[in-house]
């Protein structure tokens, strides 16, 4: 049957089965329908992208199944920045200046840059700060992660061959961890 005007609720749900669908426009562009265990909110591959155009803040959120214990997952702040975050904790912002990685209170921020798709060991680098250090590390021994350059807030900065320290600066100049020779 046809609507033939606006359909008002009066007060009351409007109750669908599993895999009923809405679906809106003129080629079904637009699906909103629950399957199962899942949510679906789905644009044809033909149509436009799908576009949330909302309120001044967009809040991407889980819940338990009861409705409960809402975590967040992504923020998108209006006219500012999009924050994500891993089990409830900001991780990664962005803000006027570029991005920022966040850790939580005694953790390590890290940043993991994994090259040529990560097939092989020498593809993983780590960059991370806390406890008044930067690390550049690699897992190219494929079992831990490995110090390449270490900064020391207001100190040294130490350069590392292997993991092994083979040159730090000091309040007085260089020091060397080997024979001293510079070739």
């Amino acid at each position: 049957p046809q609507l033939g005007g606006d359909l008002a609720s009066n007060g009351n749900d409007i109750t669908m089965a599993d895999t009923d669908k809405v679906i809106l426009g003129t080629g079904s562009d637009l699906l909103i329908y629950h399957q199962s265990t899942q949510n679906f909110i789905r644009g044809s591959a033909t149509a436009s992208p799908l576009y949330i155009d909302c309120c001044e803040n967009l809040n991407i959120r889980h819940l338990d199944t009861d409705g409960s214990n809402a975590e967040n997952m992504i923020r998108a702040i209006g006219d500012g920045a999009v924050e994500l975050y891993h089990n409830n904790v900001k991780r990664f912002e962005t803000d006027s200046n570029g991005v920022r990685v966040v850790a939580p209170e005694g953790a390590r921020a890290e940043l993991r840059i994994i090259g040529d798709e990560g097939d092989d060991n020498n593809d993983y680098f780590k960059l991370s700060a806390g406890e008044g250090t930067l690390k550049l590390q690699d897992a190219s021994n494929g079992s831990s992660w490995e110090d390449n350059i270490v900064i020391n807030a207001a100190g040294s900065v130490e350069l590392y061959h292997d993991n092994s320290k083979r040159l730090e600066t000091t309040s007085s100049g260089l020091k060397t961890q080997s024979s001293g020779q510079v070739d």
